[in-house]
């Protein structure tokens, strides 16, 4: 008996030590600078994947003022796909403020912008303009998240790529939001308008 807990002790202690070297040797997450090769990211979900999600970080250099996010996804297998049975990746995107904090969201699209193959634009975001359902803010350097939402699979998997990629154009001064007037009256008159619902 005493001689199994000397063995379990050394084998603790051995997980002990090789915990942190194991650390030490995780990649370096993905850079992404202007002038620089993009952060590209890539791999693949099955149908038990379904409404999980992917989060993928990236560096973003100083001296970005324009980040881009662009992703495509293939269905695999041999059995063709319908509208009910296709692939649906989400795309969001969290900056260097924190992933799942309010202040790092910067938005969100669902399947509606930066698939490539579908000729969709690309997400942007910079401080004076953003992608529709994103938020234009600085840009500041540090850890970013692209945000994969698996919400659908294809019953043979699918792959998936993803790339950000960093520019530094020139842009505008930061967006200052309009308040909404709220004596403001489109129309006096009844009727269906746009936004309605």
């Amino acid at each position: 008996m005493r001689k199994v807990s000397v063995l379990m002790a050394a084998v603790a202690l051995l997980g002990a030590v090789a915990l942190p070297a194991a650390r030490a040797a995780d990649p370096p997450l993905a850079r992404c600078a202007p002038g620089d090769q993009p952060a590209t990211f890539g791999g693949a979900v099955a149908p038990s994947d379904a409404g999980t999600y992917r989060v993928l970080p990236f560096e973003v250099a100083p001296g970005t003022t324009r980040v881009e996010l662009t992703y495509d996804w293939t269905d695999a297998g041999s059995v063709p796909t319908t509208p009910l049975t296709r692939t649906v990746l989400d795309l969001g995107l969290w900056d260097e403020q924190g992933h799942g904090r309010p202040a790092g969201f910067r938005g969100w699209s669902g399947s509606r912008l930066g698939r490539s193959s579908t000729g969709q634009p690309p997400v942007f975001v910079q401080q004076d303009v953003a992608a529709r359902g994103y938020l234009p803010r600085a840009i500041g350097a540090g850890t970013w998240w692209v945000d994969l939402g698996i919400g659908a699979v294809g019953p043979g998997g699918a792959t998936w790529t993803a790339t950000a990629r960093c520019s530094a154009p020139a842009v505008g001064p930061p967006f200052v939001p309009r308040p909404v007037d709220p004596a403001f009256v489109a129309s006096p008159k009844p009727g269906w308008y746009h936004a309605d619902f």
